[in-house]
């Protein structure tokens, strides 16, 4: 299966998504309970400018390049691990995003700003 095809990683698609289109209550009303603690809204447009902030235009293209299920961390509610890249005119920054159950709604429980 395709990575953006799997459960995870059409959540980590939507959410990228979400932060490139500037949609940051958005993307924070994907995150699980905790998460939205950690990350409230204006942070998580804040570490995302600074992470594109050097790209010369504004990003424009999301695609989840990896997922995974299994993973040493993993925990009992996640569904999955997705790699997320977010590219503009010849640059290329990614967010990395685990993706939990939450009472039947897939949510993203962590996020790992920029590429390995």
């Amino acid at each position: 299966m395709e990575p953006q095809a799997t459960p995870h990683g059409q959540v980590a698609f939507r959410f990228a998504s979400k932060l490139v289109a500037g949609k940051f209550d958005e993307a924070h009303q994907m995150l699980s309970p905790a998460a939205k603690r950690e990350w409230p809204a204006p942070r998580l447009e804040s570490t995302f400018r600074e992470m594109v902030g050097y790209f010369q235009a504004p990003p424009g293209l999301v695609m989840v390049m990896n997922t995974m299920e299994d993973w040493p961390d993993k925990r009992p509610n996640d569904i999955g691990w997705a790699y997320a890249a977010i590219a503009g005119e010849g640059e290329s920054e990614a967010v990395t995003v685990v993706v939990c159950d939450d009472g039947g709604d897939h949510l993203v429980r962590s996020i790992e700003w920029g590429r390995p």
